[in-house]
């Protein structure tokens, strides 16, 4: 579909585990989980260190969280919905730390040559209230979809 620089995917937790067992041999709830976001727009890389775990853990301890999961959804927010970092500091958390996991991808670009000898234009790329589509065909079947996937203000182009 050649949209792949308009999808980015995160796997969450809420809660890590514990790093002993319990009496049942289980880990009960812990404080850090591993949080994964993936997509062709992702900086590839590890963020964070692994844990330093020592013989002595004392009951029910957990592994230290190095990233408040506001920080990661700030980042996300900010980098790939385009949310205002002000907008973000106010409503979600005043003192995020910004993570530089999502990389620059370009909206589409405003001329995009198509199979079969179709060119096609679309401005303002990207839009706000509204968008000209303007293209040539020289008798190929066609299909148009014009998907808005960025809107935060509910108006659609």
């Amino acid at each position: 579909m050649g949209i792949h620089e308009r999808v980015v995917g995160m796997t969450f937790s809420e809660f890590g585990r514990q790093i002993k067992a319990n009496n049942s041999l289980g880990t009960d709830h812990g404080t850090a989980a591993p949080l994964i976001v993936f997509g062709d727009c992702v900086q590839k890389g590890i963020y964070g260190d692994n844990p330093e775990i020592t013989e002595n853990i004392a009951p029910q301890e957990g592994v230290p969280m190095q990233y408040d999961f506001r920080s990661v959804y700030a980042s996300l927010l900010i980098d790939w919905m385009g949310a205002s970092e002000a907008d973000i500091r106010n409503v979600l958390y005043s003192d995020f730390q910004k993570i530089p996991f999502i990389k620059d991808c370009s909206d589409t670009t405003s001329v995009d040559k198509m199979a079969q000898g179709i060119e096609a234009t679309l401005s303002p790329n990207p839009c706000v209230d509204f968008t000209r589509l303007n293209f040539t065909n020289h008798g190929s079947h066609v299909r148009i979809m014009v998907l808005n996937t960025r809107s935060s203000t509910g108006h659609h182009c």
